[in-house]
């Protein structure tokens, strides 16, 4: 798929989930309910089929397509199994059999296949009471097992994932054959489908902490303890701290950058300042520590973290 392709593909899908994955869609899946109806849209545009060869029925995407689609998901907090139905119809094309429609999943884990019939137990599957298909790489050889054929155990974990165990008791295959990507290779290729609906979910953070920082350039005083308040003179008729303390910054350090080191060599440079004015280190005064603890806390350090490593990985 070229450029040009790719970027009209993720503006179609980002206006989808946009209007079609609102916040009553996510909590009803969280509480147990299907969205049928949203899946069959996803279904019908294709987005499960993106990394499947044209002659197999799908898109014709690459690998990198489908996890740049997977990354917008993840921003959308999509609460269907997109990433598992998309890799899993990537595997079974790739082992030279014919994605079907409907849901799967992967169940990758300790589990034995011989003379076309697979035993083991697997928990901590995902999407495993939804899904029409349970895929799964053993050795060099894949299979894919119908949900009937297998008893599943679904239980949702405390946040509200829709989690299973599944028990395949000398199940019976749909389809089996040898594969190119190994059980080890599967496992990472679904690490990676996670890691990016992970950064989907970051960029979309992300926005709203840029959105914060901009306020917080426009309005000094913004999100500061009222203690500390006080402690803000105008300087310049603007806002500031004493002279003689050093601002926090309110924008991400450089690239590359560890920001832990970055907030460390905040109060190592106020030390350092110390012994030039012919103060012992660790002798600033508390006002001025207060100063620079007053900007830093009240933005999470969560959120800033979490900005400073989004901006790390789009460099």
């Amino acid at each position: 798929m070229d450029h040009d392709s790719r970027t009209m593909l993720l503006e179609t899908a980002d206006r989808f989930f946009t209007g079609r994955c609102g916040k009553d869609v996510v909590n009803g899946v969280e509480k147990g309910a299907w969205p049928a109806d949203l899946w069959q849209e996803i279904e019908d545009m294709g987005l499960p089929l993106i990394a499947v060869p044209e002659d197999k029925g799908g898109v014709g995407g690459t690998l990198a397509d489908m996890l740049a689609l997977l990354r917008m998901a993840g921003s959308h907090a999509v609460p269907v199994p997109l990433a598992e139905t998309a890799l899993a119809n990537l595997l079974i094309a790739a082992a030279g059999g014919e994605p079907k429609p409907g849901p799967a999943t992967l169940v990758l884990g300790n589990l034995k296949l011989s003379g076309g019939r697979v035993s083991g137990k697997v928990v901590r599957v995902p999407f495993a009471g939804v899904a029409e298909r349970l895929v799964t790489v053993v050795g060099n050889a894949l299979a894919v097992v119908a949900n009937a054929n297998a008893r599943v155990d679904a239980k949702p974990s405390h946040a509200g994932e829709p989690y299973g165990t599944v028990t395949f008791d000398n199940a019976a295959t749909e389809f089996s054959g040898a594969s190119p990507v190994n059980a080890e290779r599967a496992l990472e290729l679904a690490a990676v489908t996670r890691a990016m609906q992970m950064a989907g979910a970051a960029d979309k953070r992300a926005g709203g902490g840029r959105q914060l920082l901009d306020r917080r350039r426009q309005e000094p005083g913004l999100g500061v303890r009222p203690a500390h308040r006080r402690d803000l003179a105008p300087v310049d008729g603007r806002h500031g701290l004493h002279p003689r303390a050093h601002p926090a910054p309110l924008h991400p350090p450089p690239l590359g950058v560890a920001p832990r080191l970055r907030q460390r060599d905040l109060l190592g440079r106020e030390d350092r300042r110390g012994l030039r004015q012919g103060r012992p280190a660790g002798a600033v005064g508390r006002a001025e520590r207060e100063q620079v603890r007053g900007l830093v806390m009240p933005f999470p350090r969560q959120l800033r973290l979490t900005v400073w490593r989004v901006l790390y990985l789009m460099q």
